[in-house]
């Protein structure tokens, strides 16, 4: 971790290494105070998080959870409402090329499914690289004119090398769950690759650019597979194509981090995209695979003074307005009984978590642990939960 003035630079200053850390101190401020608390507090760390939560199954199964729980994994006010994480993979089986005409040999995008990463890249090889170089770099101009009022500005560069051409777009890193505050460059590399013009052989990887390009496009909301709805608390359904990557069986997987809100089963979404996708694959003559798994959405009662007390917390310390929440982030909340979300994420501000300069500012942790001291004592002597 770095400190640059007021912001703490570094992987999980904001998620979750900078709660774990406010909430440890904010334990031993009340342990030394000597204050009561009538209530029985348990701090449970899990690091399986961002892949599954096995840790937090595992757990369960050998030791019973609290009755309520609060959860430091997302942001305030107070968190009532998760939207349900899905990868969608899909995969490409892997064609040789014969090396006459330019092919697609490598791609990278995010190193997580959760992530929209800063950079994408492409390496192409054989054929005429000089002409194609050429062709990508005359294409640029009008591609970027075309693209950056669709979702914010991003560059492009075309490197030619001794046997190799190295495409690189560089975005804007974010969230997966909030592609909204980024700009994919995935998606755009796919799209210039398409529209360049330039003569690619027809492997797996230039049938994964075809599918990226023709089912998503640079939107996230579904727009391209018409599936996008919306529910009026916890917001739209998105779609984020993130990570490309060759697998050690010889197939290309492409994943895209799928948000749902509540209005539709995790079933119904999935035979609703699998349909999309085989459709667009028998129609393109694309032998192709799809694995996807979608959890489901959650929404706790917005009531109980428990949730009233968190909510008069932040309100007293902010002077913010003090209401309940959504997110489209999905947390061990959903693993938990009586469980919501309370901070480390300050309203109005980029979520920088899974970005590739991750922060904290230093006021806002002062803030967590100011809220999270209170939270333990006014929490831990309750008369009543609900």
């Amino acid at each position: 971790m770095a400190r640059v003035g007021d912001y703490l630079y570094g992987r999980g200053t904001i998620d979750d290494k900078g709660s774990i850390a406010a909430v440890l101190y904010a334990m031993k401020a009340v342990k030394d105070s000597g204050l009561p608390i009538d209530r029985s507090i348990r701090l449970m760390i899990e690091t399986s998080e961002e892949t599954g939560g096995d840790a937090m199954v595992y757990y369960r199964t050998k030791t019973q959870l609290p009755a309520y729980n609060i959860v430091l994994d997302s942001k305030y006010p107070a968190v009532v409402a998760e939207k349900g994480s899905g990868a969608l993979k899909v995969f490409f089986p892997s064609e040789a090329t014969d090396g006459a005409s330019t092919a697609i040999t490598a791609m990278s995008g995010a190193a997580s499914a959760n992530a929209i990463s800063q950079t994408a890249t492409a390496t192409l090889k054989g054929g005429d690289l000089a002409a194609v170089a050429a062709q990508l770099e005359a294409a640029k101009p009008a591609f970027l004119q075309k693209y950056e009022g669709q979702g914010g500005k991003f560059s492009i560069d075309v490197a030619r090398g001794a046997d190799s051409i190295e495409l690189k777009v560089t975005g804007v890193s974010a969230h997966g769950s909030r592609p909204e505050e980024g700009v994919n460059p995935l998606p755009r590399l796919a799209l210039f690759l398409q529209e360049s013009g330039a003569p690619l052989a027809a492997n797996h990887y230039l049938k994964a650019v075809k599918y990226i390009d023709a089912l998503y496009g640079t939107g996230y909301l579904g727009e391209k597979m018409g599936l996008g709805y919306k529910d009026d608390f916890m917001g739209p359904l998105t779609f984020s194509p993130n990570l490309i990557r060759m697998g050690a069986d010889g197939k290309l997987e492409v994943t895209v981090n799928v948000r749902m809100p509540r209005g539709r089963t995790p079933d119904e979404l999935k035979a609703q995209v699998a349909a999309k996708v085989d459709g667009w694959a028998a129609a393109n003559q694309v032998k192709l695979e799809v694995n996807y798994d979608q959890g489901n959405w959650m929404a706790r009662d917005p009531k109980g003074a428990w949730l009233s007390t968190l909510l008069d917390i932040y309100g007293d310390t902010t002077g913010l307005e003090a209401q309940p929440v959504s997110t489209a982030g999905s947390t061990t909340a959903k693993l938990m009984p009586n469980a919501i979300n309370f901070g480390p994420a300050m309203p109005g501000k980029k979520y920088t978590a899974h970005n590739a300069k991750e922060y904290k500012e230093v006021p806002d942790l002062d803030a967590d642990m100011q809220m999270f001291t209170e939270m333990l004592l006014r929490i831990g002597n309750l008369q009543q939960m609900q």
